[in-house]
């Protein structure tokens, strides 16, 4: 004698009923059982195949590291380069508002101002220190001439890389009105 097969409840909201002497519960989405035929097992999904997910994306972590890590390599001197630039820009404004103190010192004295500090009456420009220098750079309180051209330099405060900056300019003259240098000199 065989035992009796188990005898599964209805599935809630099934469109087919279970029929009778079936072991198996009728699926959702399934065919329904004739009379007289084997019923088909249900075993769900076929299981995948292939790589693990896990795998996978350990593989990608892995690999992802180092070539983050030479991109950050290769864009430092690009970085490096960008704020020195940046830096420079405040020490061509210091030189530029230098240039027009001088300018103005010729133009009240009518004589060649040696020194940026100094009094009108001394060969100076009236500066004060604090106006010389920058979070970056320091004007020389020196004004160089060479015939009609007068030359101003700025030294960098802490990193000697940023390198020496010069302005060249006309004190008078036809060249007055003409475009100022700022030209820039690499430490050794």
């Amino acid at each position: 004698m065989q035992p009796n097969p188990p005898q599964y409840p209805q599935q809630p909201g099934s469109p087919y009923p279970q029929q009778a002497g079936s072991p198996y519960p009728q699926q959702p989405g399934a065919y329904p059982q004739q009379p007289g035929m084997q019923p088909v097992p249900y075993f769900g999904p076929p299981q995948k195949k292939g790589f693990p997910t896990w795998a996978v994306l350990l593989i990608v972590v892995v690999c992802m590291f180092p070539v983050c890590g030479f991109v950050g390599l290769a864009a430092i001197p690009l970085i490096t380069v960008n704020t020195r630039d940046a830096r420079r820009i405040e020490g061509e404004e210091l030189l530029v508002a230098m240039k027009n103190r001088v300018k103005v010192a010729y133009a009240r004295t009518m004589s060649r101002p040696s020194t940026l500090t100094g009094d009108f009456d001394m060969g100076g420009c009236e500066v004060n220190q604090s106006e010389m220098e920058g979070l970056y750079f320091r004007v020389r309180d020196s004004v160089a001439h060479s015939g009609p051209n007068a030359r101003l330099s700025c030294n960098p405060i802490e990193n000697p890389s940023d390198g020496t900056g010069h302005i060249d300019f006309f004190l008078a003259g036809e060249g007055a009105q003409s475009a100022d240098r700022v030209s820039w000199e690499q430490a050794p």
